[in-house]
């Protein structure tokens, strides 16, 4: 408390003042994704009872998280029948070839609904992030040393991607696809 600068009785202190300002959502769900994303591999590896040789991460594409963006302005807004939902998007250019991945629509709104307001209202503020490059920045290290093995991340729709199971299109927003070898 005193390297801090302090010199009062840390007991007798205030608490630090609330701000909402002060709030990044960016950061939130970076740490929400890595999170689960571990816990993810974690019970795949518990269930399955592999000794793990690589694990590799799909994230979805650029147009999966406008789509998602979309959907989840729509949910807030009170919009949750598929129905309407996917009328809408198909109307919009720019996600209009959501028509061929409606399963798509249906899982993300099943995802969204299933979270708190909160959480929603967070990833609505963090519209710009990255969440491949978060992956490659993080997990890498964070994986050798949790599961012992390397961990690459791929985006769905990179060129050089390594997808011997075609796992990659299971890659939503804030849910990644994961192999395990």
């Amino acid at each position: 408390w005193e390297k801090l600068g302090n010199h009062t009785l840390v007991s007798t202190s205030l608490w630090p003042e609330y701000s909402a300002d002060s709030i990044n959502a960016s950061a939130i769900q970076s740490e929400e994704l890595l999170k689960l994303l571990i816990d993810d591999i974690a019970n795949i590896l518990k269930v399955t009872k592999i000794t793990p040789k690589k694990i590799t991460i799909y994230t979805a594409d650029s147009f999966k998280s406008k789509v998602y963006h979309s959907i989840l302005d729509k949910v807030m807004s009170g919009q949750t029948n598929m129905g309407i939902v996917m009328k809408e998007l198909i109307a919009n250019p720019e996600t209009a070839d959501v028509k061929k991945i409606p399963d798509f629509v249906q899982k993300t709104i099943k995802d969204i609904l299933s979270e708190p307001t909160e959480i929603r209202e967070m990833k609505l503020q963090s519209k710009e992030f990255d969440e491949k490059k978060f992956l490659v920045s993080e997990l890498i290290d964070i994986g050798k040393k949790e599961f012992g093995v390397d961990i690459d991340v791929f985006s769905e729709t990179d060129s050089e991607i390594y997808d011997p199971k075609g796992k990659a299109r299971h890659a939503r927003p804030f849910k990644p696809a994961i192999l395990i070898e």
